[in-house]
């Protein structure tokens, strides 16, 4: 997707025009007399030394009073503007951080790639991901410390990915990689991308390079571990389940438990699968994603009325963001009959997700089911639109003989 300069230019002066001055109010609350015996710009100065030693230390609340006295006392200190604006990204005040970085722009911060990387990766914590990547483009095209470039671009390609664009992304952590094939992340980034594109095997390279270059590195270990279970290698995937659990931090082990579940539900060890998902729900009783596998594995050893119970509390946790739980719930609903429901789930999954294919293929074999054919089609054509080269071709070829009314009872 590219981004012509006029638009990076309106991105700007929105932004500044929509949190300027914000930032203004601190100053005017701070009593900066601690070095009354030295001239505004020499004060200006010192306070900006002190406030380098409380950023070191972690004490952010002091460093930001600190370079607010040196911004009072010093107005067009750009530098202060630009340090006091990455202390407010960190804390997360987002709204001061684009404020402080904005006004550090206008006063010609050097060097200004800076401040883009600041301003940016601040748009990109707010989710305002246009304005991330028109101030990664303006980082990249106006750069004056080049050691900064494969950061920029990697930067710009975790925006890229984040809009579901892996394209642009995989070729933006390329463009890192050339720079330095030693960086772990844009290895395990561009894997991360391949994955989502269905390149198992690119996938599969990048982190064992990843690996290579961080072997401690739960999370590398978690995602490959997810390439090897969509290519059937369920050992494989399990064993870097393991290490990813043996190296994880606590705050990620319900998700590597999570998935090792999966795993040993995929091979038919539901035994262990659920004492997997059953540690997982104990770490993370607020976790909807654990109930939803735990209801996989339910629902594989017919155990409908457990797995519904599961898909229910996955849906009461996150009633419209774990979409997944409405479509395997409908799926349980049609297996015992109940239709009605099956529908009002399928319909609804739609609703919060337009572009769900699996929810158009769900509904359009329960319409198939119930000889409800122009509503089946209906729904068929959207999955096949929607689902592209991923299109089940059992769908593609029921389409078919219904549109040359070669109808069967029985369905799909």
């Amino acid at each position: 997707m590219k981004i012509t300069l006029y638009v990076f230019l309106i991105a700007i002066c929105l932004s500044s025009r929509a949190v300027f001055g914000q930032s203004l109010v601190f100053e005017d609350a701070v009593d900066c007399r601690l070095y009354p015996e030295l001239p505004p710009d020499e004060a200006a100065i010192a306070y900006r030394n002190l406030a380098a030693r409380q950023d070191q230390n972690q004490n952010y609340t002091e460093a930001i009073i600190s370079l607010s006295c040196a911004i009072q006392l010093k107005p067009d200190y750009a530098l202060a503007y630009y340090e006091r604006g990455s202390i407010f990204q960190v804390v997360g005040d987002y709204s001061q951080a684009i404020a402080d970085a904005s006004q550090a722009i206008e006063l010609k911060f050097s060097p200004i790639d800076w401040v883009y990387d600041v301003r940016g990766w601040t748009y990109f914590n707010l989710g305002e991901y246009e304005y991330a990547i028109a101030d990664y483009n303006l980082a990249i095209q106006f750069i004056e410390d080049t050691m900064q470039l494969p950061k920029y671009y990697f930067s710009r390609g975790a925006v890229y990915q984040r809009l579901n664009n892996h394209i642009e992304a995989i070729q933006n952590f390329t463009l890192a990689i050339k720079i330095d094939s030693n960086d772990s992340g844009a290895y395990n980034s561009r894997g991360v991308s391949y994955y989502e594109q269905g390149e198992y095997q690119f996938a599969l390279a990048d982190y064992n390079r990843a690996i290579e270059l961080d072997p401690t590195n739960a999370n590398i270990y978690y995602n490959r571990g997810g390439v090897y279970d969509e290519l059937g290698d369920y050992e494989s995937a399990i064993s870097d389940y393991n290490r990813a659990i043996q190296l994880g931090q606590t705050e990620n082990l319900t998700n590597y438990y999570t998935v090792r579940g999966t795993s040993y539900t995929h091979m038919g060890n539901y035994e262990q699968a659920l004492a997997d998902h059953n540690y997982a729900i104990e770490l993370a009783p607020q976790n909807p994603a654990a109930y939803y596998n735990r209801g996989k594995t339910y629902e594989q050893q017919d155990e409908y009325r457990l797995a519904l119970h599961d898909y229910n509390t996955s849906i009461e946790l996150d009633p419209d963001g774990y979409i997944g739980a409405y479509i395997t719930r409908g799926d349980i609903y049609k297996k015992i009959g109940d239709d009605q429901k099956a529908e009002a789930d399928y319909i609804h999954a739609t609703l919060l997700d337009p572009d769900m294919a699996d929810a158009y293929k769900q509904l359009g074999r329960l319409y198939d089911s119930q000889f409800k054919y122009p509503r089946a089609l209906e729904n068929y054509h959207t999955y096949l639109d929607l689902a592209g080269e991923d299109t089940d071709p059992e769908i593609a070829r029921r389409v078919l003989e219904l549109e040359r009314g070669q109808v069967s009872l029985t369905g799909l």
